[in-house]
């Protein structure tokens, strides 16, 4: 029995409106989102804006008739999805309203399975997922999962190719536009995120500075090196060298001193290899990917991060700001302890009530050769993914592509414009700096795939952190099963 009727067709805007519209792109986009853009100081004239309310999804209107569409999500990250009430908070609320408008428009109920689903509890999240597509149940209508793990059932086959859905429009504004071009092979495109996923946002790799202690070092505007191109890294090795006390004074730099440059010996030192341009994997002339990371550029850069962060005034063990959603208190930094610091953009919120002022700013170019800053997403973002096993596919493509869309149009200007910029960013430049680094947020396909390729994504990290410069012996010895798992990873898209 049809699950739907069709309502008669609602006005919708034409193609070549909404390809006219194409160029205000979220996020991952290669271009600047316009919708909620700031005043230009100098200009004489209110900029025209562009309504995100405005752009259609082109859906077609269906009536469900009260059917159930379930989302099978993380407990950890539920909040991105299951909001049961409002309660004042303007992202929360956002959401309950995106959720709402969703069911009405469509006529369904949205349903949620939340499992445990953290880095530690994959096994928990995959043997559920996976017991239902085995037993044919078509349980989930949706999956919304760890980036990292959600990779080993995508190459098993168990999902459904996202471009031969018919109502998932990847190159929408809504969806990570780069994310889908960097993970679609031989046409397959298997997981995605986008506008739907708050977690993308929270979990792009940043770094803070303390705006008083680079005036007291007389520290170059970070901002202006940011915006000439200049800020690399050997400005960042330079400007970290300048700041750094013993204070104590017990000839040993420890939790007490002060510090140029602060960070972790895990999550954060994977992300140099973005930083810095060094892909894990690029496709080949037969349109398949091959390893990349084995180069002299990567040598290179090696030994620069290593010398990096053996200088006395890098402190290599801070945690604080290090696992995405649970930060605690970075009381070197709140305590003028140091200048420059690694972080998530989420865990801005942390410092919302410090009272030395900070600023962002996005992670050094390798040189000044570099073109673009780049950054990525912690490897925990939420990916969305459909079973094989779905009872609709057409019913699952089009709730959740009116889910990112009303996410796009709603919950996203109240994040971004909101959270970010009015709560959080202390300055008119520091807003211009997320967007910049919004930006320049790119997928490697690599990095993404790392788990099936013996986690070759948090190799670079390893030696970095461990002092060791020797790259080719030691990639030559992990080589094998990194070739293995690639094999296999192309064998699943073809």
């Amino acid at each position: 029995m049809m699950r739907y009727r069709i309502k008669p067709s609602r006005l919708t805007l034409p193609l070549s409106l909404l390809l006219l519209l194409q160029p205000v792109l979220f996020a991952c986009s290669e271009a600047a989102d316009t919708a909620v853009e700031s005043t230009d100081a100098a200009a004489a004239t209110t900029p025209v804006e562009t309504d995100r309310s405005e752009i259609s999804d082109n859906l077609p209107d269906v009536d469900y008739e009260g059917a159930e569409f379930n989302i099978l999500c993380r407990t950890e990250w539920a909040y991105e999805f299951d909001v049961e009430e409002q309660t004042g908070d303007l992202v929360s609320d956002a959401i309950y309203d995106r959720n709402a408008n969703v069911e009405e428009r469509f006529n369904i109920n949205l349903e949620f399975t939340e499992v445990d689903g953290s880095w530690d509890a994959q096994n928990t999240f995959l043997t559920t997922l996976n017991n239902s597509i085995l037993a044919g149940d078509g349980a989930y209508d949706m999956v919304a999962g760890y980036q990292a793990y959600m990779i080993t059932p995508a190459m098993e086959g168990y999902f459904l190719n996202i471009l031969d859905l018919d109502y998932i429009d990847a190159s929408a504004p809504w969806w990570s536009k780069q994310c889908n071009d960097s993970i679609t092979v031989n046409g397959k495109l298997y997981l995605t995120t986008g506008d739907i996923a708050i977690s993308l946002w929270e979990n792009i790799y940043v770094m803070f500075f303390n705006k008083q202690l680079a005036e007291e070092y007389n520290v170059p505007d970070l901002y202006e090196l940011v915006e000439s191109g200049e800020w690399t890294y050997d400005k960042l090795n330079e400007i970290s060298s300048m700041v750094g006390r013993d204070l104590d004074g017990n000839g040993v730099y420890n939790d007490s001193d002060l510090y140029g440059f602060v960070t972790s010996s895990s999550n954060h030192a994977r992300l140099w290899q973005v930083a810095f341009e060094l892909p894990i994997t690029t496709l080949n002339d037969e349109g398949f990917m091959e390893m990349s990371l084995n180069c002299e550029r990567t040598q290179e850069a090696l030994i620069k991060l290593v010398d990096l962060y053996k200088l006395p005034t890098t402190y290599k063990n801070f945690g604080a700001l290090d696992e995405p959603g649970q930060f605690s208190e970075p009381t070197m930094f709140i305590e003028n302890r140091a200048l420059i610091v690694t972080a998530f953009l989420g865990a801005a919120e942390m410092l919302r009530d410090m009272d030395t002022d900070f600023g962002i700013i996005p992670y050094p170019k390798y040189d000044e050769n570099q073109t673009e800053y780049r950054t990525t997403a912690h490897n925990s973002t939420s990916m969305i993914c459909f079973p094989k096993t779905v009872v609709d596919v057409d019913m699952s493509a089009i709730i959740a592509e009116a889910m990112c869309a009303e996410s796009y149009r709603s919950v996203i200007p109240k994040y971004y414009e909101v959270s970010l910029k009015t709560k959080i960013s202390r300055d008119e430049q520091s807003e211009q700096m997320i967007d910049l680094i919004r930006d320049s947020l790119i997928f490697d396909f690599g990095w993404v795939h790392s788990v099936p390729m013996d986690s070759v994504g948090s190799f670079l990290a390893g030696l970095i952190t461990s002092g060791s410069t020797d790259f080719a012996s030691k990639y030559a010895e992990k080589e094998p099963k990194v070739l293995e798992g690639l094999a296999k990873i192309n064998e699943a898209y073809k």
